[in-house]
């Protein structure tokens, strides 16, 4: 007879993480009962105004700097920012329209 497998709990799943080391986030470290998180840069935007920044990317310096210049590319209308470990704007700029004369 063929029977069909239910879910256990105590099983776990397929793809689940048991352990905080086993993300693939290399941002985040596990020591123990606590987690630590190591400099890592962050990519902003924001819509025409400027007032409210939307994350989009967080991670390493060179993944966060190409992450910027996709979405400077990418988006016609809009204004990003790249900023580092401590907070500070490292770069900012807006968002080149498709049909600008240059």
């Amino acid at each position: 007879m063929n029977r069909r497998k239910t879910y256990n709990p105590s099983e776990g799943r397929e793809g689940q993480h048991e352990h905080p080391e086993d993300t693939k986030t290399p941002a985040r470290r596990y020591t123990g009962t606590t987690m630590t998180t190591t400099a890592e840069f962050q990519v902003q935007r924001s819509g025409l105004g400027g007032e409210n920044w939307t994350t989009v990317c967080r991670g390493p310096e060179a993944r966060a700097r190409e992450v910027f210049l996709r979405q400077v590319r990418l988006y016609s209308v809009g204004r990003f920012r790249l900023l580092g470990p401590d907070g500070r704007v490292l770069q900012e700029q807006r968002a080149a329209s498709f049909f600008s004369q240059s």
